[in-house]
């Protein structure tokens, strides 16, 4: 037997479940028909957005209707080399503390470590009933595809990727997860372009251009190159994928790289790093 209050939440939680449902298909119908017009490369960036928004107002529900804590996580991939992480952080928790929710931050134990993050996503899956929703900025996409997926599939809550996105068709991603960020070729694209306005201002007609890049985001440095053989047909590319998103790793590159050019009595006028740049 159900007493009136305890069937009055169940209906509660009930019907915001399938009105949630209902709006994440009939979004991902929408989106799966735009994404094949002429016109959607002009708004793949509003798309994943409203859903986002769509994602982080049902969290919202869930609070109101919720007797547990009021908090969401975020999980960052790398917290010292990741600098616009403060931006971040800034702008989401002002974002939710206007709706009463605390935001907790999960740093990785290793930067850009996907095994630690998978340790994170694990210790998160025993405790997600304290959680509305998430944020995660996935690590290690291709290697850690399946457990991001079976990670959202296993919680009742919003989870929204930025960043960096496990799922590479919008047919792949769970109902309750959603990605808001760039995409790798449009990062690279918009990288040469204003590589290229830089090198005519400044009259290199044929630039010698270094690319430290890795081999988990390789859209990056092949839009790059591509855009600036376009814009700087004469340029001389040189694509290093060995970095490995780690710091140490891209400065030995690009130090190797420069005493070589010393050697030889050339010039490297750029360096493109699509990862952490050797500071």
């Amino acid at each position: 037997m159900v007493d009136g209050g305890r069937r009055e939440k169940l209906f509660r939680e009930l019907a915001i479940s399938l009105v949630s449902g209902l709006i994440l298909a009939i979004g991902g119908k929408a989106y799966a028909s735009w994404a094949t017009t002429a016109w959607a490369t002009s708004v793949w960036l509003v798309l994943p957005a409203i859903v986002a928004a769509g994602g982080t107002a049902f969290a919202v529900v869930r609070y109101r209707n919720h007797s547990g804590r009021r908090q969401v996580f975020l999980i960052v991939s790398a917290f010292v080399q990741k600098h616009w992480v403060a931006e971040l952080l800034e702008n989401l928790t002002r974002a939710l503390d206007r709706h009463g929710v605390d935001l907790v931050l999960k740093i990785p134990p290793y930067e850009y470590g996907g095994h630690g993050q998978l340790q994170q996503l694990a210790e998160l899956r025993r405790n997600s009933r304290a959680f509305l929703g998430g944020f995660v900025m996935a690590a290690d996409c291709a290697a850690n595809r399946v457990e991001f997926e079976r990670f959202c599939r296993s919680l009742r809550i919003p989870i929204v990727f930025v960043d960096s996105s496990p799922f590479e068709h919008v047919r792949d991603f769970p109902p309750n997860a959603a990605f808001v960020g760039c995409e790798d070729a449009e990062i690279g694209t918009r990288a040469a372009e204003w590589v290229a306005n830089l090198l005519n201002d400044q009259e290199l007609l044929s630039p010698n251009v270094l690319v430290v890049a890795s081999t988990e985001h390789s859209d990056r440095q092949s839009s790059f190159a591509a855009r600036l053989r376009t814009e700087v047909a004469s340029a001389e590319i040189t694509i290093n994928d060995q970095g490995r998103f780690d710091r140490g790793r891209s400065a030995g590159i690009v130090g190797q790289t420069l005493q070589e050019a010393y050697r030889k009595g050339v010039t490297v006028h750029v360096v493109f790093c699509t990862e952490p740049f050797p500071t």
